[in-house]
């Protein structure tokens, strides 16, 4: 009988083994149709002879997503952002069903909202929403101003950007709160597009008389007085020096000295930002000194300590295909002569391909180096990306990588653009000899 038994159990486990090469591991996670959780928004883009591809080139950039307990029930509620269609917010009704609160909580939008971050701003108990807005070249200021609203803490939100001082204008992909001077209050740091030399609608994503270096509108700092208003101390604070066409922002303390940093992830020509806090109210770039080099049409980005060593690595995303031939398609542009001619404009050479950064720790001096791995680590091509996490999602101790994919194809391959960037770059040199 013994035996029997235990042969009896020995054929279950080869039979349970079969079944697991056959079927796979079990997945981690399950994807939830909308007729089962209720979320059911769609973020609907339509085209016209005035908006498309080539008269705004983000036309198709989407939203953002933001996920908080908005009524201190013990469960989290997602606010999802629309560009032509109003932003909504679902409650958790808990068993993984939602409810659209939008009209209720007054928190509908009617502009081009980017992006969304749940902050408890003015420290009251109560999540809050700030929604990013953005816009073609030719929006009025009303139009891409940012939203704040507040929570009532009854179910309803007032807005109340301009009451804070922060209903900024100036075409804001994302927003991130941070104390970066130590005083308590969370202060707000805007990733904004540059709204002329780098306009939206214009053919020249490369403007030929752009440099390394402008008197600059574009990524803000706004400090937290702690009386329910902020003021913009960009300026002083050393963040308007640079030029940016900004996908994808993440904060960490990169150098491990208690204060936090800012990484800005820039599409196309403008190379990435590393603002690095000086703890006294002032940042400084330090990206040319510590990276040798970054994603040259960057998206998302995100910093996390992957190979836990104590030191922040950074992963950013770029929209490099990892066929072969489609990498020579999205190529075309960086020739000999191209980057030749950018580095002769004050910009340093970058790659169009996912990067990761690896923290190499602090020399003496206190400078951080990095080595990057995205191909040694396997994930330097995925397609067009649009944002980077590290999350351990199997609770084993190590930082796994998700990363979002969009275009179904290349919308923007138009073999004029770069004739015709090239025909605009030779008058400006024939102009400048003359």
């Amino acid at each position: 009988m013994f035996r029997t038994t235990r042969f009896a159990l020995a054929a279950a486990a080869l039979s349970l083994a079969s079944c697991a090469r056959e079927h796979g591991p079990t997945p981690l996670f399950q994807l939830l149709t909308p007729g089962k959780t209720g979320v059911t928004f769609v973020n609907t883009i339509t085209t016209s002879d005035s908006l498309n591809a080539q008269t705004d080139p983000y036309v198709y950039n989407g939203a953002g997503v933001a996920i908080g307990d908005i009524d201190n029930d013990g469960l989290p509620d997602i606010f999802l952002t629309g560009n032509m269609v109003s932003s909504r917010l679902y409650l958790n009704k808990g068993g993984m069903r939602f409810e659209d609160i939008t009209a209720h909580a007054g928190v509908a939008t009617h502009r081009w909202a980017t992006g969304a971050t749940m902050v408890d701003i003015n420290n009251d108990g109560y999540v809050d929403i700030y929604v990013s807005v953005s816009g073609p070249e030719w929006s009025k200021p009303a139009e891409r101003a940012n939203l704040l609203f507040i929570n009532n803490g009854d179910g309803t939100f007032t807005e109340e950007a301009a009451r804070y001082g922060i209903a900024d204008t100036g075409f804001t992909t994302h927003a991130v709160f941070l104390d970066y001077n130590g005083d308590g209050y969370l202060d707000l740091f805007l990733l904004n597009n540059a709204p002329k030399d780098f306009a939206r609608g214009e053919i020249a994503v490369h403007p030929s008389g752009a440099r390394g270096e402008t008197p600059g509108s574009y990524n803000q700092l706004y400090r937290n007085n702690g009386d329910g208003t902020f003021t913009n101390v960009s300026k002083e604070a050393g963040i308007l020096r640079d030029v940016g066409y900004g996908l994808g922002v993440v904060v960490a303390d990169i150098n491990r000295d208690g204060w936090p940093d800012i990484y800005v992830s820039n599409d196309i020509t403008p190379n990435d930002v590393l603002y690095i806090n000086n703890g006294d109210g002032t940042f400084t770039n330090r990206a040319a000194q510590w990276l040798r080099h970054t994603s040259f049409a960057g998206m998302g980005v995100d910093a996390a300590d992957f190979n836990n060593d104590g030191w922040p690595d950074i992963l950013q995303v770029d929209m490099m295909p990892p066929a072969l031939s489609g990498r020579k398609r999205m190529s075309g542009f960086f020739t000999y002569d191209e980057r030749v001619e950018l580095r002769g404009r004050g910009f340093r050479d970058d790659y169009d391909v996912n990067t990761l950064q690896l923290s190499n720790g602090a020399t003496p001096d206190g400078a951080v180096t990095f080595s990057e791995i995205a191909r040694m680590a396997g994930v330097a091509y995925t397609d067009w990306s649009w944002s980077a996490l590290f999350a351990d999602f199997d609770n084993d101790g190590a930082k796994d990588i998700f990363i979002t994919s969009g275009y179904p194809k290349a919308v923007n391959d138009f073999d004029y653009q770069m004739a015709v960037l090239r025909a605009q770059r030779a008058g400006d040199e024939r102009s400048a000899r003359n």
